[in-house]
């Protein structure tokens, strides 16, 4: 069976920072703990996570096989919508997404042989409340951009598939000879969204993901898992790409 783990980090995060500390008393000795949190505002953080997944089951022997996240649907916004907020006003940011390779014991393969798509078509009734969708990502409910603005132009999603059969190999193929990275044993860029610093955003955008893994040849029998890294962080230039 194959699992794969979804993780995040971000660029920001919320800081805990925790003390103790062992007051004497004349017979009893407690102790006492202070906390702070830090939080910045305003932030830029990833705000929704897709949900873990299995690709279910496979059977290799002298040929590959392709397994899929998902079917010849179009994806349920529930399960398959990742978000970043950004309140900062000033700048921009790209959304990447890594994973390990697939181990099992002491057998793995490479994660080069799973791939990822992005997709702004969900199923109905799944779909976020939103101001607007454009370029295949959603401007949530309550974004403060303009839509017609250089903040929307300026955000792309590089691994857009033009189709929504996401149980399909070619659909997978489409993006990588575009071309676009779509691999994930390197860095993936799900969501560019570059802005100068004298233009800003104020709230979330999304899109919705799907994966493609191709169990190479003769790989060996076991349960194996991958942990998917999605990290966002600042990308603000003068002229943006």
């Amino acid at each position: 069976m194959l699992k794969t783990k979804i993780q995040y980090t971000t660029g920001f995060i919320t800081m805990i920072m925790l003390t103790t500390l062992a007051l004497p008393a004349p017979s009893l000795a407690q102790n006492v703990q202070s906390g702070i949190v830090i939080t910045r505002t305003p932030y830029l953080s990833i705000s929704t996570l897709p949900a873990s997944f299995t690709f279910g089951s496979a059977t290799t022997a002298g040929s590959a096989q392709n397994v899929f996240s998902n079917g010849d649907d179009n994806l349920p916004g529930t399960t398959n919508l990742i978000s970043v907020r950004d309140t900062r006003d000033s700048g921009g940011f790209i959304l990447q997404a890594q994973a390990s390779d697939f181990t099992s014991g002491t057998n793995a393969f490479s994660a080069s042989n799973l791939r990822i798509a992005t997709s702004g078509t969900l199923a109905s009734g799944t779909e976020p409340e939103n101001e607007l969708l454009k370029n295949n990502i959603f401007y949530l409910y309550g974004y403060a951009g303009k839509p017609d603005d250089a903040d929307t132009e300026n955000a792309t999603t590089p691994i857009f598939a033009a189709s929504s059969k996401f149980g399909q190999i070619s659909t997978f193929n489409a993006i990588e000879s575009r071309p676009a990275q779509n691999r994930l044993n390197a860095p993936v860029d799900v969501i560019s969204a570059c802005l100068p610093a004298t233009s800003g955003r104020v709230g979330t955008m999304a899109t919705g993901v799907a994966f493609n893994l191709n169990v190479p040849a003769y790989t060996q029998a076991g349960d194996y898992h991958s942990t998917i890294t999605y990290t966002v962080m600042d990308f603000t230039q003068d002229q943006c790409p």
